[in-house]
């Protein structure tokens, strides 16, 4: 009965609608390079809504099932529409706040994959994974690059290839198993890629905008100061706490970083936090605001007229490791914060980094309290409190039965 109401000469009716319903679907799978193109080919657009207000125009002198089919499907495209407008791009669109929230909500799985990864990882070897609609999209190892392989991709050239896949697999020395275990596990953390550099830090990225990448920099221990500056200077990153950075990075089109005001803006209503296992070492000096971190001081404190890796040296000569399993390790580390007093003297240590309460944290930590009275700090002309932190690199080059 429905061909009955139709005739065929109508069928470039039909046209309009469809290029724009595919011009919806394009804005609804990349929003912002879909804003791109129609700031620059705006004219076609202009031209494609003009046919279509003249097709309905003539479907609503002709009437019948016709008008009924190409106004709803026109309704069609209106709600569909609204629905871009108020749901697809709002959700689209990334800032730090967001990404504090969900890094918050998925901490236990994203650090259960990044500890995953490492273990699975053959020593020395890194990797950049991402998927993209459950298939891989890009993965490079530390020892390979796609650019100068053809068979990279798919027929399709959007994924890569399941040879490849292979191929790279076990150039780092993953399984199908640890593969598919990864893959699921950057899914519960609703991520989309892990891009690691280990033994320091490792990116798991959050989502993409446009060709940008919005993602999480968590480091294996604790930054450093030098690290921490960096961050605050480099416009890529925003600090978060001190093993954590939120990280953006454009590609060929769009903002290569994140803006000044956005950045400005986050740190000012999210000042750079002080640990809380560190806070309560500060409360236990009366004055919190006369305490004073290291790169601050006017005058440095110093150990024994030495650096802070003398200091280092000087207590893990002094460990007690009698209680602590060194069985099978070679090289690890440790990363703490000491806080002096006025006059030198060490008035605690305490463990920070992702192993603050490990027994050979614990270890140093004892160590250090017994450690002799450094020189003292000064700011402004006057005595103060400093505050430190030291990373600690411990390598034993004995046989695993020592």
């Amino acid at each position: 009965m429905l061909m009955k109401h139709l005739s065929f000469k109508y069928w470039w009716h039909y046209l309009p609608i469809i290029l724009i319903a595919l011009v919806l679907c394009f804005f609804f799978e990349e929003p912002y390079i879909g804003l791109w193109l129609l700031l620059a080919y705006w004219w076609l657009l202009l031209g494609l809504i003009i046919w279509l207000i003249i097709v309905l125009g003539k479907s609503w002198d002709i009437g019948g099932t016709h008008k009924y089919i190409c106004f709803g499907l026109f309704g069609l495209e209106v709600l569909a529409l609204l629905i871009l407008l108020l749901v697809r791009i709002p959700a689209y669109k990334c800032n730090p706040d967001k990404m504090v929230t969900h890094y918050e909500k998925k901490k236990p799985e994203i650090e259960e994959l990044i500890a995953y990864t490492h273990s699975a990882l053959d020593s020395g070897q890194n990797m950049y994974l991402e998927f993209q609609h459950g298939r891989v999209s890009i993965f490079n190892t530390s020892n390979y690059s796609y650019l100068n392989d053809e068979d990279y991709f798919d027929d399709n050239r959007l994924y890569v290839s399941s040879a490849q896949k292979r191929k790279l697999m076990a150039s780092v020395g993953l399984d199908e198993r640890e593969f598919k275990h990864i893959k699921k596990q950057l899914k519960r953390c609703k991520c989309i890629s892990i891009d690691t550099n280990f033994p320091d830090y490792c990116n798991i990225g959050y989502k993409r905008v446009a060709l940008g990448q919005y993602s999480f920099r968590l480091y294996l221990n604790q930054m450093t100061e030098e690290q921490k500056q960096e961050a605050l200077s480099d416009g890529h990153f925003i600090p978060y706490d001190d093993t954590m950075l939120l990280k953006f990075a454009g590609g060929a089109a769009g903002p290569d970083e994140f803006s000044s005001d956005v950045k400005k803006d986050y740190l000012e209503k999210h000042p750079y936090p002080v640990p809380e296992k560190v806070d309560s070492l500060y409360r236990k000096t009366e004055h919190k605001e006369d305490t004073v971190p290291y790169n601050l001081c006017d005058v440095k404190p110093t150990f024994q007229d030495g650096t802070l890796g003398d200091f280092s040296f000087w207590v893990v000569n002094h460990m007690d490791l009698g209680s602590v399993d060194m069985s099978d390790v070679i090289s690890t580390s440790v990363n703490v914060r000491v806080l002096l007093a006025k006059d030198g003297q060490i008035l605690d240590v305490v463990g920070t980094g992702n192993h603050p309460d490990s027994p050979l944290t614990k270890a140093f930590i004892k160590a250090a309290k017994d450690a002799p009275k450094w020189t003292p700090a000064s700011k402004d002309g006057a005595p103060c409190k400093a505050v430190i932190d030291i990373p600690v690199h411990i390598d034993y080059r004995l046989p695993a039965t020592n």
